[in-house]
């Protein structure tokens, strides 16, 4: 595993997880007494947190996996390299914010497949966006002076 996956798992892990959390606190907040409705709200609102921010990441992760390369599909190839980490990162995250959220609302039953459907979710659009993050950051020098 390169420092630069190591650093982008961390980084996703961390990010996702602190956005996802701060969202399911905010909807939980809204209410005096928690109940299962809430907590399925603070759920998924914590999940579309984290599927933006693992997205910011993979997209910043890509660029950096491709600086300084000129053939697009070894772009691509490199930004989905590290875009498979921000996503493992990104589930990691969904994880954590799913287990803050079982000890703020005490008895709520989340289902383990919902938690891998969100993050399988989560961890696709990590690729797709680094993909094409680095496709397009690695181009021939041509192009920048055609443009």
């Amino acid at each position: 595993m390169n420092r630069l996956h190591l650093r982008y798992l961390i980084i996703s892990f961390i990010a996702t997880a602190t956005v996802a959390i701060l969202v399911q606190l905010f909807i939980l907040s809204l209410l005096e007494r928690n109940n299962a409705v809430l907590a399925g709200a603070a759920l998924s609102a914590g999940w579309w947190g984290n599927l933006a921010t693992a997205a910011t990441v993979a997209i910043m992760a890509g660029r950096k996996a491709a600086t300084g390369f000129t053939d697009p599909r070894i772009g691509r190839i490199l930004g989905a390299a590290v875009g498979l980490w921000v996503g493992v990162g990104a589930i990691m995250g969904l994880v954590a914010s799913t287990l803050v959220l079982g000890g703020q609302v005490p008895g709520v039953d989340v289902r383990p497949g919902l938690i891998l459907t969100f993050g399988l979710v989560s961890l696709g659009i990590s690729l797709i966006a680094a993909t094409i993050a680095g496709r397009e950051t690695a181009h021939p020098p041509e192009a920048e002076e055609e443009a």
